[in-house]
């Protein structure tokens, strides 16, 4: 969670959803991923984690910044 706040000051990008669900926002996407390459966005958010960054984004980052799903259980 920490990581993902940092991303965000970073790059500007007002909410994780928007990292984690870029294909929702269609007028910003292409800045989106911009900004995710230009600060390598993968390692950023796997720092301090012993874990792989695709494991880290797939079941941490997707599950749980998606607003529609995420029950908090």
């Amino acid at each position: 969670m920490r990581n993902v706040n940092d991303f965000l000051a970073l790059t500007g990008i007002e909410n994780a959803a928007k990292l984690f669900h870029t294909q929702r926002y269609k007028d910003e996407i292409t800045d989106i991923q911009k900004l995710k390459s230009h600060h390598r966005f993968p390692e950023r958010i796997a720092e301090g984690i012993p874990r792989p960054w695709h494991k880290i984004y797939s079941r941490g980052g997707r599950k749980m910044f998606d607003g529609s799903r995420y029950k908090r259980r």
